[in-house]
């Protein structure tokens, strides 16, 4: 065992295999681990990189697992820029711990050691973190959070389940939706899809019926902004003759060099404003009469045209930088410089790929692309027959609808939001604020609303639903927004205005909580939210590590401070609970938990301060 140890890695999903090497490496130290975590600078030929971690999720996650199975040790976080960080820095380090994979990055950091002790280290069978990436691929995102497990259908039940595929330039779209059909075809043969298609028909991929067909919104902007339609004359005006080629067309490259090469965006704007609403039209009007049971709607714009409002799941496919820039060189014949110009001007992988269902990448072989395409198709098509209004009354998806019918709101909006809520509740950023939260703030409503406690039971379960359906835990103002996205509803859904404003005052009264009195509903609304403070400890340890996971983004000293702040404000309120019944069962130990993290966290502050 040495005073002084470090150890580095990506860490990315933190496996068993990264749980070992930290292990090992605390193990080792008995005082101090230094521990370094790669960061962009060291991934850029990290194989699917777009998937990865946000390296504060994964410096929180390395932070709570080692304190986990050693609360004592002075750990020390970084952030690598190069292959050494602190290893070839720090004399007073004595080993480092390496594995399998970083056992030659141990080796050069040694090598670069002026001086000091080091242990060769002990080395772990390698569990790929590009495993865990690849495994992501064709699956519903979301799963830690349960998305599959909450998810119905958005669009009528009547008509086709859509898919949206989307992805960059050059990222394989067009080649994808190509391999559907065929794979569509393939399926329609298959045994376990006999009853389906026997009502269906055969595939033919196209613009009539079958088991899948396909839309390319590219060939429908060309269609739209053709001779003699408004869209062709809007852009004639707004781009000049220049654009108009010899046979009376639009020229898409000279449409292109004036869109691609201006700076600002003013004639991008120009070019979406008329040619995105039109598109749109011409693909609704498809959807809506196809008579296939899935649809595919390719579009390079789906997210920026916000035309996922027109399906059911989202399907974004990606490359790798490289791959892209020599597709583009190839086909399009773009040089290096006008690649990148092409790229910057588009919304990035990371973007898109955090507003996506079902990633894809195809940078792999096209047999690999084959294989993720037909497990993703495959679940859509299980994911199609799953109906809000199908849902055991005891899901939180039942409630939901429970709620909708009880207020009068049809199944077509109840199923839309549902989608919605579902998308914003089990975004990645969330780990407490969460369905499971909504779940558990139903469950105390339905006990306070069995025991007589409640006036309108109803509106106070909407407000659980919305009261964090916006949530940015590096943002303010969540709860307003979160309101207004409830008034969104209210308002698409024709309730009545006095019971819209009801929630509405529910939702942003938990933004200043202990801010005035509180009475009847909205005193067992807002004890409810946080009745998670008054759970027995080992509930609420998992809590405050949750709500740290969702503050991964501030630095460590920072959280420690902020949330030492936080639980001493709350402390010092006379009481915690406005009613009576809340204040009865939670009170005390709710008071016994806070202050026992409050001292858990200035203990550490002070260590790390004194350090």
């Amino acid at each position: 065992m040495c005073s002084h140890v470090c150890v580095g890695g990506t860490f990315d999903y933190l496996h068993v295999g990264h749980k070992l090497l930290l292990s090992l490496a605390a193990y080792c130290a008995s005082e101090r681990l230094v521990c370094g975590v790669s960061d962009a600078p060291l991934l850029q030929k990290k194989t699917l990189r777009e998937l990865m971690q946000p390296i504060e999720l994964r410096l929180a996650l390395v932070d709570d697992f080692v304190h986990s199975i050693k609360p004592s040790i002075k750990l020390e976080l970084s952030a690598l820029q190069d292959g050494y960080g602190p290893a070839t820095r720090d004399g007073a380090l004595e080993a480092i711990v390496v594995s399998a994979e970083t056992a030659s990055g141990g080796a050069a950091c040694n090598a670069k050691r002026a001086q000091g002790a080091h242990s060769d280290g002990e080395e772990e069978d390698k569990v790929s973190s590009t495993d865990a990436r690849r495994a992501q691929l064709a699956q519903l995102r979301g799963s830690r959070l349960g998305l599959e497990r909450h998810w119905c259908r958005r669009t009528p039940e009547h008509g086709p389940y859509v898919i949206g595929l989307t992805g960059g330039i050059a990222s394989g779209k067009s080649t994808a939706r190509k391999m559907l059909v065929e794979l569509a075809s393939e399926m329609a043969s298959a045994a376990e899809l006999a009853g389906e298609m026997a009502a269906a028909g055969a595939i033919d991929g196209g613009a009539g019926g079958g088991w899948l067909e396909a839309i390319d919104c590219d060939l429908l902007a060309h269609e739209a902004y053709q001779p003699g339609t408004p869209p062709f004359a809007a852009l004639v005006a707004a781009f000049g003759n220049a654009i108009v080629s010899a046979d009376g067309t639009i020229d898409r490259k000279a449409l292109g060099a004036l869109v691609f090469h201006e700076d600002g965006g003013a004639n991008m704007k120009r070019l979406t404003d008329i040619v995105w609403p039109a598109t749109a039209a011409l693909a609704a009007s498809k959807i809506a009469a196809s008579k296939a049971q899935v649809v595919v709607m390719e579009a390079a714009v789906l997210l920026e045209a916000q035309w996922d409002a027109m399906v059911d799941e989202v399907w974004v496919i990606s490359a790798s930088h490289p791959a892209v820039l020599e597709r583009l060189a190839s086909r399009n014949g773009l040089s290096t410089e006008q690649a990148e110009a092409r790229i910057a001007k588009q919304m990035t992988t990371e973007q898109r790929l955090a507003r996506a269902h079902v990633p894809l990448s195809s940078a792999f072989s096209e047999e690999a692309t084959r294989q993720q395409l037909a497990t993703a198709l495959e679940g859509a098509r299980r994911r199609r027959q799953c109906l809000l209004r199908m849902q055991p009354l005891h899901s939180t998806a039942g409630q939901f609808y429970a709620l909708c019918v009880s207020a009068g709101v049809g199944a077509a909006h109840a199923s839309r939001w549902w989608g919605t809520l579902c998308d914003e509740l089990c975004s990645a950023c969330r780990w407490y604020h969460s369905m499971e939260h909504v779940k558990a703030l139903l469950a105390r409503i339905e006990a306070l609303e069995a025991r007589g406690l409640l006036q309108r039971p109803l509106l106070v379960k909407l407000a659980a639903f919305f009261h964090d359906a916006v949530y940015d835990p590096s943002a303010s103002h969540n709860e307003m927004r979160s309101a207004e996205m409830w008034r969104r509803f209210g308002t698409a859904t024709k309730l009545s205005p006095d019971d819209v404003d009801i929630v509405a005052a529910l939702i942003e009264r938990t933004a200043t909580h202990f801010k005035g009195e509180a009475k009847a509903d909205l005193a067992h609304f807002l004890d409810a939210d946080i009745a998670v403070l008054g759970l027995p400890p080992n509930a609420y340890a998992e809590y405050a590590r949750q709500v740290r996971l969702e503050y991964a983004w501030a630095p460590l000293d920072r959280w420690l401070e902020g949330r030492t702040g936080f639980l001493s404000s709350y402390l010092a309120h006379e009481r915690l609970y406005f009613s009576a019944e809340g204040a009865a069962e939670l009170e005390g130990a709710a008071r016994a938990n806070m202050a026992a993290e409050r001292a858990r966290l200035a203990r550490r502050l002070h260590c790390d301060r004194r350090q």
